[in-house]
């Protein structure tokens, strides 16, 4: 009994020493809605900050698709709570493909092949580097096929402001 008494006092304290959280902010974001984002988030307003809750919201935010980075900043509140401020990063949006230097192959064939894969990339979707490098082996591979057992495939990106990117495929057949 004398344990469960200290536990709670101990339980009161930590209450006591904890802000609550006043609110909730989400910045960086254009294209996820905040909606999406704050779904993902655990912690309420009203409640304690509890910094291992915080660092599951985080985690959860990172599931979000087309989320990079996320990171957590606490600012002071207004009534001596805390402010809770996402910030999260999103990962770009592919703008242009292009695939440059091939003969062998026509675009709309290589399009197919990708998406038979199911390595889609194409404009408005979000750029994921493994789908690329992947999408360059498969072009690689097509090409052998095709006789051309020196080609070569390599993936270049060029950056668009603000957050998009040029996609180029390199051949060299």
């Amino acid at each position: 009994m004398k344990i469960l008494v200290l536990l709670f006092v101990l339980g009161v304290q930590q209450l006591a020493t904890s802000p609550v959280i006043e609110s909730i902010q989400i910045r960086g974001n254009r294209r996820t809605l905040s909606s999406t984002i704050r779904s993902q988030i655990q912690s309420n307003p009203g409640n304690v900050f509890d910094g291992g809750l915080a660092r599951r919201d985080i985690d959860a935010i990172r599931t979000v698709p087309g989320i990079g980075d996320v990171r957590l900043e606490e600012a002071a509140g207004t009534n001596g709570g805390v402010v809770l401020v996402f910030y999260v990063s999103e990962r770009p949006q592919v703008r242009v493909v292009r695939f440059v230097g091939m003969s062998a192959l026509q675009e709309s064939e290589i399009v197919k092949v990708l998406g038979d894969q199911n390595l889609t990339l194409r404009q408005g979707t979000v750029y994921d580097e493994t789908t690329a490098r992947r999408a360059a082996d498969v072009l690689k591979s097509l090409l052998m096929e095709r006789g051309r057992q020196d080609a070569d495939v390599s993936v270049e990106t060029q950056a668009i402001p603000p957050n998009s990117v040029e996609v180029t495929f390199r051949i060299r057949e």
